[in-house]
């Protein structure tokens, strides 16, 4: 993590607009196409921040803070007695992506699919039961798989994804395999994905991306 400018915005009224102008200036002097995500707090005022910067810049995706969601859903399933006991370990997933050692979206993204689906499955599939469960906290990170401005050939990537599936040429090499546990996701892509350079360049894009804004709010504390 690079801290590369604070702003004293004590005596501003932190507008959607008034944020959204302070967060261009850092997108202008780093360069927006060097800029694939941002995430930001879950108040209104951010969300719709984010919402301006991704109107203004289509390559730049922008999503709520993972450890907030993940906070909030524990916080709503420990309300119910008879599961308050499992809320408490599954906190244990807020350890995962509150971090800023490692990046973590892949862990969040991989998570969130098992959960839509075990949700799913619980429901047998009846849409109208399901949905209100996965509407809320589920969907929230799923514009980032835009493959389209993630990626320079969007039709090679989609074509390369067969080879990774079916571990093929680079991604069924010995090394490769028994490294996929042992590496970080965007570093077993460095590694391992040259045979698919389109779906390579994607995955690591994607994957060194940090899920929460914990990092910056700690910076933040020591102004305070």
């Amino acid at each position: 993590m690079s801290f590369v400018k604070s702003v004293d915005a004590s005596d501003m009224i932190k507008t959607a607009d008034t944020l959204f102008k302070l967060f261009a200036e850092v997108i202008e002097w780093v360069g927006s196409s060097n800029i694939v995500h941002v995430v930001t707090d879950n108040v209104v005022n951010y969300v719709s921040a984010g919402k301006l910067i991704h109107e203004k810049y289509p390559n730049i995706f922008w999503s709520p803070c993972a450890a907030h969601c993940i906070n909030l859903i524990l916080k709503d399933i420990a309300s119910l007695p008879h599961i308050a006991d499992l809320a408490s370990r599954a906190s244990k997933l807020l350890r995962l992506v509150d971090v800023d050692e490692k990046p973590s979206l892949g862990i969040v993204y991989a998570g969130m699919q098992r959960a839509k689906i075990n949700i799913k499955t619980m429901f047998r599939n009846r849409k109208s039961a399901y949905t209100p469960y996965t509407s809320k906290y589920l969907e929230v990170f799923v514009d980032l798989f835009d493959i389209e401005t993630l990626c320079d050939d969007s039709v090679a990537a989609m074509q390369e994804i067969q080879l990774y599936r079916d571990r093929k040429e680079s991604f069924g090499r010995e090394s490769a395999l028994k490294a996929i546990k042992r590496l970080e996701p965007g570093e077993w892509w460095r590694l391992h994905g040259g045979s698919a350079p389109n779906l390579q360049k994607m995955a690591i894009r994607l994957l060194h991306q940090t899920s929460s804004s914990s990092g910056c709010e700690r910076n933040w504390s020591l102004f305070e």
